[in-house]
């Protein structure tokens, strides 16, 4: 038998404190500091990301409401239908011209149709106009087919917005009037020699502007039927010198 002696039972305190701190994990207060200033970062980054949403999705919904509000000022019709019923100038020129914009945004590829029935007005309101229409029109490389019909009278800047349209309808009632451009200028025979020489530039470039949509009237027979007159045409005659496509 072996004799258990007091050496064996006497274990030593501090060996068993030093067993106990191994296996404990001690977090000092920096630790816990850094710890909390992490956590804080995140939930401020996430706070952020969070405001950032609500103000993306606050934009969206602003814009949406302002273009609604838009159609109604305006009271445009989302089918791309206008009708221009006005002598031209400068605020009958912008209605047309914010009903484009609109209708663009809305759908950039959507034909457009515009009733046309004007006595015409101001050249280079008109000339806006002419220019806008052509650049959203497939025939000037737009994405719109647009289609202008005559309602009534196209007449003088109104005959010209006329030729801007893909396809160019008349009704059968309806007429067209062309003319050169006129002006009540005074002051001394240099000026008013300057001002005529201007329209009569103005009225080669108006002839060429038309004669680019027919070739059944040569530019003499023009200048000669405008030459201080107006030119007024019926719906058949329209037709059968090319300033219209289609009565109906």
């Amino acid at each position: 038998m072996t004799k258990k002696t007091d050496k064996d039972d006497d274990i030593d305190e501090d060996d068993v404190d030093d067993d106990e701190d191994t296996d404990e994990t001690d977090l000092d207060d920096d630790d816990v500091a850094d710890a909390e200033v992490i956590t804080a970062k995140l939930v401020a980054l996430a706070s952020k990301y969070l405001a950032e949403a609500d103000y993306a999705r606050w934009l969206s919904k602003r814009e949406e409401l302002a273009y609604q509000q838009e159609l109604l000022d305006y009271e445009y019709q989302m089918d791309g239908l206008y009708s221009f019923t006005d002598a031209v100038s400068e605020e009958s020129a912008n209605g047309l011209l914010n009903a484009m914009s609109v209708w663009h945004r809305h759908d950039p590829q959507k034909p457009w149709t515009i009733h046309l029935n004007s006595v015409g007005g101001e050249i280079y309101a008109g000339l806006g106009i002419v220019d806008e229409l052509i650049s959203h029109s497939l025939r000037g490389g737009g994405t719109h087919e647009i289609t202008i019909k005559t309602r009534g009278l196209a007449a003088s800047m109104g005959s010209m917005i006329l030729q801007a349209g893909d396809h160019r309808w008349i009704g059968r009632n309806s007429m067209l009037m062309i003319h050169r451009g006129s002006t009540s200028a005074e002051g001394t025979a240099d000026y008013v020699s300057d001002i005529a020489e201007w329209f009569r530039r103005d009225t080669e470039a108006m002839i060429g502007y038309f004669l680019d949509r027919t070739d059944r009237v040569t530019h003499e027979e023009f200048w000669t039927k405008i030459d201080r007159r107006d030119w007024w045409l019926n719906a058949e005659e329209a037709l059968e010198l090319g300033f219209v496509d289609k009565i109906g």
